[in-house]
């Protein structure tokens, strides 16, 4: 009877502080403690819940950014990183800048492919950052894109893990990168 009364005052307590509907509050089966759930205490939806559609554009989105992230921070991506700049004759900083501007702009595919394909109206530096890009991007998803998927934030990690290779098909031939099933 009393933890009844502690479970409700924790319940109101919860709700007056976070401004959080009672029903949101969510009982524990584990332990006997009320916990409020972290997709609803953030105010985003549950990943769980995602569209297939939904679910298809983010892993794009996160391989991108992910694969842009790689190149800017990882020091595992340096001696990479100088032989192919050194092979296409491109200024490293102005590479990292190029980067930089472009990993918030990728949200699909659309974004990541632009990324990837050359156009015929490239100029030449653009041709040669993109080309750097693509390569790796393969070097990412052949060789460190197991550990970002079972050491980051990912959520349906056996999906990440089961696309990779038709990721890796996609970045290889990016004229063919128009839909992601």
């Amino acid at each position: 009877m009393l933890k009844g009364k502690i479970k409700k005052a924790k319940a109101h307590y919860l709700k007056q502080k976070k401004e959080i509907p009672a029903d949101e509050i969510l009982k524990s089966e584990n332990r006997n403690e009320t916990v409020v759930s972290e997709s609803k205490r953030l105010g985003r939806p549950n990943p769980h819940n995602l569209t297939p559609c939904q679910k298809l554009q983010n892993i794009t989105k996160n391989y991108g950014r992910a694969i842009c992230n790689f190149i800017l921070c990882d020091e595992h991506c340096e001696p990479y990183l100088t032989n192919t700049l050194c092979e296409l004759n491109v200024e490293k900083r102005d590479f990292l800048n190029f980067i930089r501007g472009n990993k918030d702009g990728i949200n699909g595919i659309k974004e990541f492919r632009g990324l990837l394909l050359v156009y015929s109206h490239d100029s030449n530096t653009l041709a040669s950052y993109k080309k750097a890009f693509q390569y790796l991007s393969e070097i990412f998803i052949k060789y460190f894109s197991v550990n970002w998927i079972f050491s980051g934030k990912v959520i349906r990690k056996f999906e990440y893990l089961r696309d990779r290779n038709k990721m890796l098909r996609r970045v290889r031939n990016p004229q063919y990168f128009t839909y992601f099933k």
